[in-house]
């Protein structure tokens, strides 16, 4: 068959041989063309092709400055030189021993240390803010300026008590601090060992997220525990995490509906 001036031969094949189109060569020479076969896109010609092998870097994983595990990576954050806190105190432990430095922080060039507050620094001055804008942590107050303020915190607190006796409809709250649960007994009043004065014997409603009073006193409570706890653990060498989980029980208030 002549399609044009390329002439198509066909070869003989046997059962070793698979299939093959061969296209003579115009100029008459021995060396074929590469043959060329038509798909479902249309024609397309076969080349041969070497693919390069190209080697695939993949970044180490940083591991930790002590105990060389791994550390977690997280998207958008810096790398972290520990793989928890134990390891970060172990090393700056490690380091405060053999620098003789017990903070584990190396001193600012050109400061001394040392200098008690109130006392003339290496300037000449008088040792006191390093700013004049206020901040929100207060300085330290003398005894009677932290009871002024416990005082006025209290205050605060029973009057907004008094107003809700008047306006909730909380059955509880209502009597809260007012009702007595005993009437033979009557109220107590008296003194704890941390020098405040109680009131006993009275209904209290314990809603640690309506009433101000009830919630100081949970509040005071529960971290006296807290703490003594976590402290125990951190001296024992444990970490602590604090999540706190408060449910809502009352089912008749409109944001539980």
């Amino acid at each position: 068959m002549h399609t044009g001036a390329h002439q198509v031969r066909t070869p003989a094949t046997g059962p070793d041989d698979a299939p093959a189109h061969a296209v003579e060569r115009p100029d008459g020479g021995d060396r074929p063309h590469v043959s060329t076969r038509h798909k479902a896109g249309g024609p397309s010609t076969v080349t041969p092709t070497m693919a390069a092998t190209v080697p695939v870097r993949r970044k180490k994983r940083p591991k930790c400055a002590m105990c060389r595990a791994s550390v977690k990576v997280t998207p958008g954050k810096l790398v972290a030189s520990w793989c928890s806190d134990a390891c970060r105190k172990r090393a700056k432990r490690i380091v405060a021993a053999a620098t003789g430095n017990p903070s584990g922080h190396e001193p600012m060039s050109g400061v001394e240390t040392g200098i008690p507050a109130g006392q003339t620094g290496v300037s000449g001055r008088e040792a006191g803010p390093l700013g004049k804008e206020t901040t929100e942590f207060p300085g330290s107050s003398t005894a009677a300026v932290r009871e002024a303020r416990a005082r006025s915190r209290a205050a605060r607190r029973y009057a907004a008590r008094r107003t809700l006796w008047r306006i909730t409809g909380e059955r509880t709250c209502r009597g809260c601090g007012r009702t007595v649960m005993d009437p033979e007994t009557g109220v107590i009043k008296a003194q704890s060992a941390e020098g405040h004065t109680v009131v006993l014997g009275t209904l209290k409603c314990a809603k640690i997220w309506f009433c101000p009073p009830c919630s100081a006193t949970i509040h005071t409570r529960r971290a006296a525990q807290i703490t003594g706890a976590v402290v125990s653990w951190i001296r024992a060498g444990g970490s602590a995490y604090l999540v706190t989980f408060t449910p809502a029980t009352p089912t008749r208030t409109a944001w539980t509906r």
